[in-house]
């Protein structure tokens, strides 16, 4: 008997996820010097790796550098450090496991997704992955905790905007951890597993193990622990000509990467270049003016390393006249809600612009004209002002933060502030998460969709569609349905209704279905623009001599099967037949956001015994000389939760069964008793099955009765009594 599974592929997307809770970064100690580590494992090389930052391992073997280059220490086992190191790795990766989960996402992750900052979980074992772009927009810590293993896809990228810094970035994954083919990784990895970095994968940050090898190949690593302070070299003097001052300080370096770092006083900036291990730079802020009182200079460089100074300007040297300024800008369409004005961009008519005098009081105001533009002239250089920007209907204010600038002191000539609006709108994104990867039929699954607006505007009477597999039974009045909403089950395909949903709001919704059949069974949850997918894997039984066949559609550029985790040698194509028990398992190339049958969840074997039993056949019996159809198959020995079925002749004959559909064997064991009396003997076959499908075929005959009476039994005798002579 040989059965088939073929699938088809599906998309899984998620796309905008909100913030929930907000983490505290872990402390890593002396680890935070390492660009790559392990507490346990080998470390090795393969390839002409580029590594800044420390490396090594605290216990194992270290195979590395040749080949490659590092641009930093060499801890080894025994060592200080690498002791040290091991125990602070072992603490931080304890420390972000305790922290609680604010907002739970799916094992897919990337697609144009974009995070904000805070704890995000992935809370099943469904191995996880980040396709496409992932976006972290904003300041702040990012958690991300994966409780799975973790692939980057070939050519991913995680995209740092507004403020993200990579140093502020940690992914706790509890399992192995591979950085796919051209992917770059922002951010730290703390693994329960071993780290493996594909051809040409970049990592901007940390990559450090509690328990697993790490393996490099022709990659840039590069952790950006620069640190750095800033000193004024010299009190600035003023220059009575400009009543201005030249303003020359130092930017004290450790641990540095080659970058630009930025200074900023107020207005005026300028940039240095640094190589990397550079301890100091130089830099200098020509033409501050004078008699602004306590100043403050800003640095920021790679990695978001920042730091600051404050100083006192040099108090106004001239009675010269004033010199004159203005303020101008212009108000547009924030169409992608960065803060600043891209170059195509519309301008946005008809704002009131209000400009405050140093009190916060109105002084003036004006409304941008068809250009967007705006402007307030005949004012004086040194003066504070600041400006108000009323927000339109229907918009919201992007920058400045709060429709309000300032307060600014103004340079002579103009200064310019433009202000930013974005349309106000919804944006949906939906997760779906089940709580079992694997449960025996039978059985009950839950799951909890999460419904999110990251927009700035409502939505309204929101659809979202939950499809399950055949395989699947909604448990009725199992969901837990929000206040305001509507659940309305169906099969295959149930419905959740959201009349009103707030602007960073979320609403979660759980039910549960029973696992009717073995196989992966599938739940896809949907709403326009956004589709999320998980499955979970219920054994099927395998028959002796019985075959699966796997297959999935061809076109990927390789395929690797495994068994129990092993990679299956020769297996390179779509399908695979399975002959034994086991966990099977699909990997695909170039599979990008798409999520395989057998890949996401493993079509799991279980070897299953065929029934036991016995059977006998009871010939017809006879009246008279007339034989009854009254012959008899019996049964003994058996389950009674097994079925039987029976045909005549020496095999089973599926297509003319004699005892119509599969039915449970009755506690006596008899399963026919009107079979005719053959003319010779005749053979039938008696099929039983257990729940698992596995069947066994017993074959027995029946023979002719014979009801003729031979004469010297059947003839009857006549007895005749005479009275003779000499009878008395």
């Amino acid at each position: 008997m040989k059965k088939e599974l073929r699938s088809l592929l599906t998309h899984a997307l998620l796309l905008v996820l909100p913030a929930l809770g907000f983490g505290q970064a872990p402390n890593l100690g002396t680890a935070s010097t390492f660009a790559l580590f392990t507490a346990n494992g080998a470390f090795s090389s393969t390839g002409a790796a580029t590594v800044i930052g420390d490396v090594g391992t605290n216990v194992g073997s270290f195979t590395a550098f040749p080949p490659g280059s590092v641009v930093g220490q060499i801890r080894l086992p025994g060592s200080t450090q690498a002791n040290q190191a091991a125990t602070d790795i072992t603490a931080a990766y304890a420390s972000v496991a305790a922290l609680g989960c604010g907002t739970v996402i799916g094992a897919t992750l990337g697609n144009g997704q974009v995070l904000t900052p805070g704890i995000y979980c992935q809370p099943t074992a469904s191995p996880s992955s980040i396709n496409g772009t992932l976006t972290l927009n904003g300041p702040g810590t990012y958690i991300i905790k994966l409780n799975s293993a973790l692939t980057t896809n070939t050519g991913s990228t995680i995209t740092l905007t507004n403020g993200a810094c990579l140093n502020d970035v940690y992914f706790q994954v509890n399992g192995a951890v591979d950085l796919g083919v051209g992917s770059l990784f922002r951010g730290t990895i703390l693994a329960n597993g071993a780290i493996s970095l594909l051809a040409g994968a970049t990592l901007e940050g940390r990559a450090l193990s509690v328990a697993g090898a790490i393996s490099i190949s022709d990659n840039s690593v590069t952790n950006y622990a620069t640190g750095v302070s800033v000193a004024i070299t010299s009190q600035p003097t003023c220059n009575t000509a400009t009543n201005t001052y030249d303003l020359t300080g130092t930017l004290s370096l450790t641990a540095a990467v080659a970058g630009t770092f930025t200074i900023t006083d107020g207005s005026s900036t300028t940039t240095v270049s640094v190589a990397t291990g550079q301890s100091s730079v130089a830099f200098g802020l020509p033409a501050l003016l004078s008699g602004m009182g306590s100043r403050t200079v800003v640095v920021t460089g790679p990695g978001c390393s920042s730091a600051s100074v404050t100083y006192t300007a040099p108090a106004s040297c001239t009675s010269a006249p004033s010199s004159p300024a203005s303020l101008s800008g212009l108000t547009y369409t924030d169409s992608n809600a960065n803060g600043v004005r891209d170059g195509s961009e519309p301008p946005l008519a008809g704002v009131v612009v209000s400009l405050l005098n140093s009190s916060g009081t109105a002084v003036e105001s004006t409304t941008t004209n068809a250009a967007g533009v705006y402007s307030f002239s005949g004012l004086t250089a040194g003066g504070v002002y600041s400006l108000s920007f009323t927000t339109p209907t229907g918009y919201s204010v992007t920058a400045p933060s709060g429709g309000v600038s300032g307060p600014l002191t103004l340079a002579p000539g103009n200064t310019t502030v433009n202000a930013g609006y974005v349309v106000v709108a919804p944006s949906l994104t939906l997760s779906l998460s089940v709580d079992r990867s694997v449960i025996r039929q039978g059985n009950t699954l839950t799951y909890t969709l999460v419904l999110s607006n990251t927009g700035n505007g409502p939505a309204s009477n929101v659809l979202v569609r939950d499809s399950t597999t055949a395989g699947l039974t909604y448990v009725p009045n199992s969901a837990t349905v929000p206040a305001g909403t509507t659940f309305t089950p169906g099969s295959p395909i149930s419905s959740w209704l959201i009349a009103t949903l707030a602007a960073g709001q979320s609403l979660s919704l759980t039910f549960q279905a029973t696992a009717d059949q073995p196989g992966i069974l599938y739940n896809t949850a949907f709403i326009p623009g956004d589709t999320v997918r998980v499955c979970t894997s219920v054994p099927v039984k395998l028959c002796a001599g019985d075959r699966y066949l796997l297959s999935v559609p061809a076109g990927s550029a390789s395929y690797r099967w495994f068994k129990d985790g092993v990679l299956i040698a020769g297996q390179t194509t779509n399908e695979l037949i399975v002959s034994e028990p086991g966990s099977y398992s699909l990997g695909i190339d170039q599979a990008g956001s798409q999520c395989p049958n057998f890949s996401c969840c493993p079509f799991i074997v279980e070897a299953d015994t065929a029934p036991v039993f016995q059977a006998i056949t009871i010939a017809a019996t006879c009246i008279g000389n007339s034989v009854q159809a009254n012959g008899r198959l019996v049964l003994s020995g058996f389950d009674t939760t097994h079925t039987f079925q029976y045909s005549a002749g020496a095999t089973f004959d599926a297509a003319n069964v004699l005892s119509g559909a599969p039915q449970l064997i009755p506690a006596n064991g008899l399963i026919a008793t009107t079979l005719p009396n053959p003319v010779t003997a005749q053979a039938y076959t008696v099929r039983v099955t257990n729940s698992g499908g596995c069947f066994t075929d017993v074959t027995v005959t029946l023979f002719p009765a014979t009801c003729d009476c031979p004469t010297q039994i059947c003839v009857p005798i006549v007895l005749h009594k005479t009275k003779g002579s000499g009878v008395r």
